[in-house]
């Protein structure tokens, strides 16, 4: 994906540029090879769902289903004809999971379709090994033409843009047919789908020689019409050895502000006398736009925000302080962020209605998708309101971290937590949304009073609590560029001194002794950034984390309530509170269900029982389960009152292991294998090792720690593999076999530990 600069530069050495053009060329690289494994998730849980719906209507599961992605998704300010005329590649990840499932690959090249083939019929299909696939299926998931080239994603394209187009693809039946309707706009979601059947006639005869030619007469055209034929190949001809009418559901994977794609279903029809015949078309397709609402597009919107950071985290890396930043043919100057850095500024803290509009220049030629949307909701403050909240939160984030980018690049760099952190799975996807939903603000006017916002996340050993709790100050306007501290508290050991280490310590025997004072951590934090030190910038506003909170003793617990309420501290034996006019967002991080650890459930059943056992024995019970807890309720319930999040077990969101397990292999254990093969990043993942990561019998009870044990055993498995075949191969492949052998073998270590 090719980003879209955030300033021009003058007088770069053409070296620089090369460099930078060569960081966008991996970038580009970079969403293609994440693209299958964070979408592989969804795709499997999207299909499970239809399958499903399918077999509850007409009591069987016969469909297929796949997507298109644009590698560069449109946005509403798009050039329209630049949209649709400019090649780019578009990607289909999951079809050659087909040829997978079925063993066979057709025998499709320009070669061969230019000497040897002249009737569809003619084509060959053989055995799916390596040499097979390397012949033909080379770009088999990865397509690269004109939007208007295709016939069904430019009629969706263009619906989008509220062009509305008349014409049908050719193949379409009647759009008249009380079966199937037109095109069904959702203007609330910006999703446009169309349920319909297919001419197979045409299918069979008219479109696949149409292909032939093509790739035979149009040298310029012949790669695109060969990706469409291996595409009818693999996908439309299964359906028309069949007489049965074919129906055909598609839908823009789209919002109100940005175009991704398209998915579509093949299904077989019901009968003529089923009583589904009529509705089930139009249920299918509602079915499928509400998948598209509630997975497709806020997944990849975080993915492509994770596009972006990435990038700008690669450039940070390799030029440090160097101007430029960015690859800067394209977006708003140096000038233009100098001189409307307050505006930017307000709308990064929430007060857009404060802004005027802006001077924009070329708002249309900006491919970063998020600084686009700025500019345009900057033209048009009305646009603001179509944005989803996900999208107006990244917007807003992008315009806080334009206004800063010249002179707080660090800062810029520490708030990139996407270019790390990737989520894909729906149960995941809300947690994210829950946390930006959180968006704790500054406190307003001059009031000296302090103020204390709070947030509790709560989940499991390697379950990503620790980059939720980030997630949360990032997308909290006013604090995600103030200082930030993390405290863990389960070092304050022994118990007694947990309170002084934490809010100090004043003693003094009678007047005329000398006073003894301890300064705690917290105000020490504080103080550090509000100018009391020499040379230190002044803040007032502070982010405080407080990881494995529940190892907190109960008496410490309590010591921190006032603080929490309002930011006082006051010192084991001190009469006064210190700190006065701060703004703190202070967030809890918990490894354990603290309904368990507050012994809430128990004291409520021995609450509704005192009665039976008497007003003694009843109050002895809950004192003795009030002594057992290890979290104080009050404190539990001072955390969430600024929100509360429980990130679920990573078997409870399968959905995530393909891109965890890509990011692993990527960025710890790329190190284990060949030096040729790290050097260029030559290794590949093959579809059916998600689907054994993804298996229902694995518990993943270690959650991440667990999966990077796991994944360095397959890799192992894979270069085992590779250096056994003489390591002459350009590219080493990780199988679904090398993930059933790190599974028999820690099952087999597992068994004999418990045998020995």
């Amino acid at each position: 994906m090719r980003i879209s600069c955030l300033f021009q530069w003058s007088q770069v050495d053409s070296f620089l540029i090369t460099e930078l053009e060569s960081l966008e060329s991996q970038c580009m690289n970079t969403r293609h090879r994440i693209l299958s494994p964070a979408a592989f998730g969804i795709h499997h849980q999207v299909s499970a769902g239809i399958a499903e719906f399918i077999e509850n209507k007409l009591c069987h599961s016969t469909f297929f289903f796949y997507e298109h992605f644009l590698e560069k998704p449109f946005s509403k300010g798009s050039n329209v004809s630049s949209a649709l005329d400019t090649p780019q590649a578009v990607t289909a990840p999951f079809l050659s999971r087909v040829a997978y499932k079925t063993g066979f690959i057709p025998v499709l090249n320009e070669n061969i379709v230019r000497s040897k083939l002249k009737n569809p019929s003619d084509i060959e299909v053989v055995p799916l090994n390596r040499e097979s696939l390397a012949n033909y299926s080379d770009s088999s998931d990865s397509m690269e033409f004109k939007v208007s080239d295709t016939e069904l994603l430019v009629w969706l394209a263009k619906h989008w843009f509220e062009l509305k187009p008349k014409e049908y693809p050719e193949y379409f039946t009647k759009s008249d047919s009380k079966v199937y309707g037109d095109v069904y706009g959702d203007r609330e979601n910006g999703i446009y789908s169309n349920a319909n059947a297919l001419s197979t006639d045409i299918l069979r005869e008219d479109y696949p020689k149409e292909l032939i030619h093509k790739v035979k007469r149009d040298r310029g055209y012949a790669k695109v019409a060969l990706a469409k034929l291996r595409e009818y190949e693999l996908v439309l001809r299964p359906w028309l050895r069949s007489k049965e009418e074919i129906g055909i559901v598609l839908a823009s994977i789209s919002s109100q502000a940005i175009f991704w794609g398209q998915c579509i279903i093949l299904f077989a029809m019901p009968l003529a006398s089923s009583r589904h015949q009529q509705t089930f078309p139009e249920d299918l397709r509602s079915h499928l736009c509400e998948q598209i609402r509630t997975i497709y597009t806020p997944m990849l919107t975080l993915l492509e925000n994770y596009i972006y950071e990435d990038e700008v985290k690669k450039t940070l890396e390799n030029f440090g302080a160097k101007k430029p930043l960015f690859p800067a043919h394209r977006g708003p100057t140096n000038a233009w962020i100098k001189g409307n850095s307050i505006p930017l500024k307000k709308i990064g803290t929430g007060a857009r209605e404060q802004v005027k509009p802006l001077a924009i220049t070329n708002p249309g030629k900006v491919s970063h998708v998020f600084v686009s949307l700025l500019y345009q909701c900057i033209s048009n403050p009305k646009l603001w309101k179509k944005l989803t909240k996900l999208e107006y939160s990244l917007v807003e984030l992008w315009a806080d971290r334009l206004c800063r980018v010249l002179k707080e690049r660090s800062k810029v760099e520490d708030s990139l937590i996407f270019a790390k952190y990737l989520v894909a799975s729906p149960a995941m996807v809300k947690r994210t949304q829950e946390a930006i939903a959180l968006c704790h603000m500054q406190k307003k006017g001059k009031d000296k009073k302090s103020a204390v916002k709070t947030a509790l996340v709560i989940g499991g050993p390697g379950s990503g609590k620790d980059s939720m709790a980030e997630l949360i100050r990032l997308f909290s306007p006013g604090y995600r560029f103030n200082p930030k501290k993390t405290f863990n508290m389960a070092m304050f050991r022994p118990k007694e001194a947990a309170v002084p280490l934490l809010l100090g310590l004043e003693l003094q025997t009678n007047k005329s002794a000398t006073h003894l004072s301890l300064q705690g951590l917290l105000e020490r934090a504080i103080e550090e950034n509000s100018g009391k030190i020499p040379g230190r910038n002044s803040s007032k506003v502070h982010t405080f984390i407080m990881d494995e909170l529940n190892s907190l003793d109960m008496d410490t617990q309590g010591a921190l309530l006032r603080f929490l309420e309002n930011a006082e501290l006051q010192p084991l034996g001190g009469l006064k509170s210190s700190l006065a006019n701060i703004d703190l967002l202070v967030i809890g991080v918990m490894n354990e269900d603290p309904q368990m650890i507050m012994k809430k459930r128990a004291m409520e059943r021995v609450l509704r029982e005192r009665q039976l056992f008497g007003g003694i024995l009843g109050e002895g019970l809950y004192e003795l389960f009030r002594n057992q807890r290890r979290l104080r309720d009050d404190l539990y319930y001072r955390f969430i009152r600024g929100g509360e999040i429980y990130i679920p077990e990573l078997r409870d969101r399968r959905e995530d292991l393909p891109i965890l397990f890509y990011f692993i292999v990527k960025k710890d254990l790329e190190s284990l294998m060949p030096k040729k093969i790290q050097d260029n990043s030559k290794w590949n993942v093959e579809l059916p090792v998600y689907e054994e990561l993804m298996d229902v019998s694995l518990q993943w009870e270690g959650n991440l720690r667990e999966l990077q044990a796991v994944a360095r055993d397959i890799v192992f498995e894979a270069v085992n593999e590779y250096e056994e075949s003489g390591g002459d191969d350009p590219e080493l492949v990780i199988r679904g076999a090398h993930v059933r052998k790190a599974l028999d073998k820690r099952r087999k270590q597992a068994q004999e530990q418990l045998t020995a």
